[in-house]
C-alpha cells in the first residue's frame, strides 16, 4: 500500500518538477529543460513499471483498483 500511495505521490512531484525547470531554464537555455524533461520521464517510467510490476506479482495490491471498476447498479 505504501509504495502505491509513493506511486500517487510521484505522479504529482514529476510534473511539478518539470514545468520548475522549464521555467529556471527558460528560453535562455533550452537545454537544461529538456535534459530535466528526459531524466524526470525516465524517473517515472521506471517507477510506473514497478509499480506494475509489484500489482502483477502481488493480486491483493491491486484490489483498490478492481473494487473502483467495478459499477454496480443499485
Amino acid at each position: 500500500m505504501r509504495r502505491t500511495i509513493g506511486g500517487i505521490y510521484l505522479s504529482f512531484l514529476l510534473p511539478a518538477l518539470m514545468g520548475l525547470f522549464a521555467q529556471v531554464g527558460g528560453t535562455e537555455s533550452p537545454i537544461v529543460w529538456r535534459l530535466s524533461f528526459v531524466i524526470i520521464a525516465v524517473i517515472g517510467g521506471v517507477s510506473m513499471l514497478r509499480l506494475l510490476a509489484r500489482a502483477g506479482a502481488d493480486p491483493s495490491a491491486a484490489t483498490w483498483l478492481l473494487r473502483a471498476d467495478t459499477s454496480e447498479e443499485y
